[in-house]
Parts: structure tokens; C-alpha cells; sequence
């Protein structure tokens, strides 16, 4: 983690929690306001992400169901790459606290929430094909004095300049396995299994079937890993000038569909989707570099992302403040399936290798 990150970050939990043991010594609790305002806010700021900026972050984001569960929508692209839910402080959090916010993640494709109190963080992927309970990614309470590091390694991963949707899901699948295994390992040792005892047997040497046994009954196996690394922030790290005479990589608005499609990282035909508004899109990257979308051809992603909006909204591209930025608009699948990734994880994967 980059050090001038790390030493904000550090420095702002401290003072959290100091607010935290003030707002909980007091006779009336702490409402969703002030836990926003006093708690959860200045982490925000502090990995990150501008508050007063419209355009990156969207306070109260509105949803179809009758209880709202957004309390800040974090954008990448103009899109929603983060959602935030936040519950006063004296609200214990739960799986099932969650379920709202997963469930309006799911369907409108963002693929992390964040669900707070100000004191427990709740990272979860709301897009993972498990049950409610496995979507958590990783969990830290603030005020605990033994979370330390497990509270920054939590927190850096909802940092603005965090990891790709691609990382993110590697670290997920990692930690979902691990407890997957964890899980297993521990009920294995609990239970009176036959399999188990002889395999034991056969590395203990010396012993006994009933010997095994006994002692397998007596263990208290726990399966520990590590925490998810911590990650710095890329932006936020000092940049080192760059020698005379390198050749620069190329920027990221530069960078074609065809150069995806000539550089291997895209074998065409692509299926792209995208549920704009509750309505599902589908679209489709073509060998010549175009985007095929509803009969026509597209020569950016931006240009189909506009087409596909204005279907569903009846608002042309002329008509709309912000430009549209296609590479977070469309998505796509791995050609073995698996959760839907923004097409801009191509453009990043291209950009890295040239870089």
C-alpha cells in the first residue's frame, strides 16, 4: 500500500473510532445521518472518492423496491462500480441485512456492495452464482483493536483506485474456496469418519485404528488462512519518471476494439450485454472491430452504449449532459461463463501488456 495511503487511511480510522466510543456513551443512539455523516463518510473520503463530485459519487441512489438500500452509489466510467449501504451504528449487521442491497446489485449488474454501520464494513460480490451467506468477501469491525490490519486490507479494496473486476474476482474465488475448505477440513475432524481415521493412520504410523480415532475426537481442528493481501491503491502511489526515450504506453482513450481484437485479447464474435433500466441489451463485437447492436453497426462502444440507452430511454446521445463511456456500459462473460465483467477489463488487460 502506498504510504501516504496508508498513513490518511490509518489516520482517519483513528479518529472513527474515537466517534464511535463517543456516539456509543451516549443516551440517544445514533441515527443513519449521523452515522453517515460522522463514520462512514470521512472513510470514504479517505479511500478516496470526492463527495462533492456528482459525477463519482451519487448520494441517495434511488431503487425500485420500496425500502431504500443505497445510501451512496460509487461510479467508475458513469457507471455504478460500488454500492454502499449504510445502518446507525446500533444496528447489528447480518447476512440477511444484506440481502436488499445484493439483490438490487444483482439487477441492475453491479457487481460490490458495501454494507456499514459505521463500525462493521461487509464487502460482499453480489454477482457470485452462491448463496446469500457466501457472497461476503471480507468483513472488519473498526473498533475491534485486533482488526487493525484486517480493517485497512478490507477497506483498501473500496478504495477509489482499487484493484480490477478481475482481481477483485480472483481474490473472492480465493477466499470463498478457503472457507469452502476450512469447512470441510473442521467437519472432517469433528465427525467419527472411517475415511478419515485410516488416512491418518496411514501418515501417523505406529498407531492404531481406535488410537486415531480417539484422538481425532479429542482434536480441535481449525483451518486458518490469510487475510486478502493488501492492496495499494495504483494511483496513489508515487510514479517514477520515466527514462529518455521510452516508448510510452498508449492511453486508454486511444485504445480500439481492433487493437483487443489484432493484440488476442478478444476472439470475435463477443456477445456483449447490459441491463439498462431493467431491460436487458444484447449486442455483439464483430471481427471488423464494430459493435453489432439491433440491426446496426457501431464503431465504438461509446456509439453503441448511446444506441442502446436511447432505445430503452427515448433520450438521444444530443440530448444527455454526459458523454457515454461504452467501455463501463457493456459487459461480457468468459468464454467458460461465469459472472458478466465490463468490457473495460479487456481494455485494461491490453493496456498493462503494451504498457
Amino acid at each position: 500500500m502506498a504510504e501516504s495511503f496508508e498513513m490518511t487511511l490509518r489516520a482517519t480510522l483513528s479518529g472513527v473510532r474515537v466517534r464511535i466510543a463517543a456516539l456509543r456513551t451516549r443516551r440517544k443512539r445514533a441515527s443513519e445521518q449521523e452515522t453517515r455523516e460522522l463514520l462512514v463518510e470521512p472513510v470514504l473520503a479517505a479511500l478516496g472518492w470526492p463527495l462533492a463530485d456528482p459525477d463519482l459519487v451519487r448520494r441517495e441512489a434511488r431503487t425500485r423496491g420500496p425500502a431504500k438500500v443505497v445510501s451512496y452509489a460509487l461510479l467508475y466510467g458513469g457507471q455504478p462500480c460500488l454500492l454502499v449501504g449504510v445502518r446507525p451504528l446500533a444496528e447489528v449487521l447480518t447476512c440477511e441485512s444484506t440481502a436488499a442491497l445484493l439483490d438490487y446489485a444483482a439487477t441492475t449488474g453491479v457487481g460490490w456492495c458495501v454494507l456499514s454501520n459505521g463500525d462493521t464494513w461487509r464487502l460482499s460480490y453480489a454477482q457470485a452464482q452462491v448463496d446469500l451467506e457466501e457472497k461476503l468477501f471480507a468483513a472488519a469491525q473498526l473498533s475491534d483493536p485486533e482488526q487493525d490490519e484486517r480493517c485497512l486490507a478490507t477497506l483498501a479494496l473500496c478504495a477509489r483506485q482499487r484493484p480490477s473486476e478481475l482481481e477483485l474476482e480472483r481474490l473472492w474465488r480465493s477466499a470463498y474456496a478457503d472457507r469452502r475448505v476450512g469447512a470441510a477440513l473442521e467437519t472432517l475432524a469433528a465427525s467419527e469418519g472411517e475415511a478419515l481415521a485410516h488416512l491418518v493412520r496411514c501418515h501417523a504410523g505406529g498407531l492404531s485404528l481406535a488410537a486415531v480415532r480417539a484422538s481425532l475426537a479429542r482434536a480441535q481442528v481449525s483451518a486458518r488462512f490469510p487475510a486478502p493481501r493488501l492492496l495499494a491503491p495504483v494511483a496513489m502511489a508515487p510514479a517514477a519518471n520515466p527514462t529518455a526515450g521510452r516508448r510510452q504506453p498508449p492511453r486508454p482513450e486511444s485504445v480500439t476494439l481492433a487493437d483487443l481484437i489484432t493484440s488476442g485479447h478478444v476472439r470475435p464474435p463477443l456477445a456483449l450485454e447490459k441491463r439498462f433500466q431493467g431491460v436487458p441489451l444484447r449486442a455483439s463485437l464483430e471481427a471488423d472491430g464494430r459493435i453489432a447492436f439491433s440491426g446496426a453497426h457501431y464503431d465504438s462502444p461509446a456509439a453503441a452504449a448511446a444506441a442502446a440507452r436511447a432505445a430503452v430511454s427515448g433520450v438521444s446521445a444530443a440530448a444527455r449532459r454526459a458523454p457515454d463511456d461504452g467501455w463501463s456500459f457493456w459487459q461480457y462473460r468468459e468464454p467458460t461463463g461465469g459472472p458478466l465483467h465490463l468490457l473495460d477489463e479487456l481494455r485494461r488487460q491490453y493496456l498493462a501488456q503494451q504498457g
